[in-house]
Parts: C-alpha cells; sequence; structure tokens
C-alpha cells in the first residue's frame, strides 16, 4: 500500500519550486534540499518549474509509489495559474488549499490593515523564520522584487518592496542607449568598476547590498537581538562577511507551507 505525502508549491512570478513532504510535524529546521535524508520529511527533491506549464509537475508527483492526499500552495501567480493547480488537485484526487496572508496567525501579528495586501511568499516566509528562532528577526528575500520584513516581539513592524537584481538590471538597459552589461559575471564586489559592464553590475550590487543594511540598521532601532534570514534565487547578492547574525536559508515559503499540514 502506498503512503501518504504532502505536495507543496511555491508559485513564484517567474518559477515553480516544490517539493513532497510527509507527516504532520510542523516545520522542520533540517529540512534543506542538501540534507533532506536526515531531515526524513523529504521524499523528493527540490525542482523548479516553469510557470507556464504547470503539468510539468505531474510526472514528479504520481510516482506510483506515492499517494498525494493534499495539495498546499503559495501563490503570487495569477488566477490561471490557480485554475491548473485545481486541475493539478483533481488529477490527484487531493485536496488543494491556497494559503492567504491573514491579520495572525500561528502566534504572529501582521500590520498591515488590510492583510490580504501582503504577498502571500512573505507571510509565510515570516511564519518559516517565527518557527525557525526564537528571536525578532529581519527576513530579506530576492527574486523578482526583493521584499524586506521585520518582526519584533512575533509583531511584524513593517517591510520594504524593492526591485529585485534582474529587474534593475533589465530596466537600466531598456532605459538607456550605450550602456550594456554582461549577464555572466558573478560577483559580489561592490567597489568602482573600470569599465561599463563591471560599472553596471557592481552599481546594482551597491543598491542591494546598501539597501540590506540599510534595513539591518533600522531594525537595530527595535531589537538588540535579532537574526538576519536572507532567501531567494539571488539571495548570495548580498554580502552577509559583516554580519555574525545573518544566515542564507533555502526555501523558506517551502519550510513556511509545511506549518499548514494536517
Amino acid at each position: 500500500m502506498s503512503e501518504h505525502y504532502n505536495l507543496l508549491i511555491d508559485l513564484g512570478n517567474t518559477s515553480i519550486k516544490t517539493c513532497l513532504y510527509r507527516g504532520s510535524q510542523g516545520i522542520d529546521s533540517t529540512l534543506d534540499i542538501q540534507i533532506f535524508e536526515n531531515a526524513k520529511l523529504m521524499i523528493a527533491y527540490f525542482q523548479e518549474h516553469s510557470w507556464r506549464q504547470v503539468d510539468e509537475l505531474l510526472p514528479a508527483v504520481t510516482v506510483s509509489s506515492y499517494r498525494i492526499s493534499k495539495v498546499v500552495v503559495s501563490n503570487v501567480n495569477n488566477a490561471r495559474v490557480e485554475q491548473q493547480i485545481k486541475r493539478l488537485g483533481q488529477v490527484l484526487s487531493a485536496d488543494v488549499m491556497f494559503t492567504q496572508t491573514q491579520a495572525s496567525l500561528f502566534g504572529l501579528q501582521n500590520s498591515y490593515k488590510t492583510p490580504t495586501n501582503m504577498g502571500v511568499d512573505r507571510w509565510i516566509a515570516m511564519l518559516a523564520c517565527k518557527h525557525l528562532c526564537n528571536d525578532d528577526f529581519i527576513v530579506f528575500d530576492l527574486g523578482t522584487a526583493i521584499t524586506t520584513d521585520a518582526v519584533v516581539n512575533n509583531v511584524h513592524i513593517g517591510g520594504w518592496i524593492a526591485p529585485g537584481y534582474m529587474t534593475l538590471k533589465s530596466s537600466l538597459l531598456q532605459n538607456t542607449t550605450r550602456v550594456f552589461a554582461d549577464n555572466f559575471q558573478l560577483t559580489q564586489k561592490t567597489d568602482f568598476g573600470t569599465d561599463t559592464p563591471e560599472c553596471v553590475e557592481r552599481g546594482i550590487l551597491s543598491q542591494i547590498q546598501g539597501g540590506f543594511e540599510l534595513a539591518v540598521k533600522n531594525m537595530q532601532k527595535y531589537s538588540n537581538n535579532f537574526k538576519i534570514f536572507v532567501t531567494g534565487g539571488d539571495k548570495s547578492k548580498i554580502n552577509l562577511s559583516q554580519f555574525n547574525n545573518a544566515s542564507y536559508s533555502d526555501n523558506l515559503v517551502l519550510r513556511g507551507l509545511t506549518l499548514f499540514v494536517d
């Protein structure tokens, strides 16, 4: 007889991230794609799929030894994608749950007067961080947009939304005539460049790094003891070498979704 598992889906603006999760033990700090075998909660490795082809998820979740009983979703994409996920649930004969941002949940209080105005991925990531540490924290998610959210005494005190790395770069290149870039440059350096591609790369990174450091400085006004979580596909664009209380975190939204498994 096949075992029952839960399919967790993080529907972003440009990609879908999924994993299979077993049990109702809540979030596990060891839940990581590099060491998931030790966590004993994951039975499939993390995968990314084009959001345009949700049906591509089917081969990953319909292996004969798996039985998907519940699909839990964080969606910042659009309604059309939700319809595809609902269809996926029908194919799998599984219940589908679309998480929503709320005024308070699992001991975390939201600062938004209209909670649903906050992207659910930000909310789920904060829930994950709250359950990964007992301290105040600030979380940075670097994707299509860069979001910053601060939590003090289990209360979300506010945050920022700014353009992400590729959004900044594409906007610059599309709105200038003689500025060009090298997409193969990989660096965390923010000192001055000596040619145009280097100046573009380091200029964008300096904006991202500067925003990060200003947010940390602001957080120090509210808390003397806090953790810094940095996540998202472009998380490595931030240099954490000067911050002992900071760490890169993989898949915070997926981790947070485990909290919604009965």
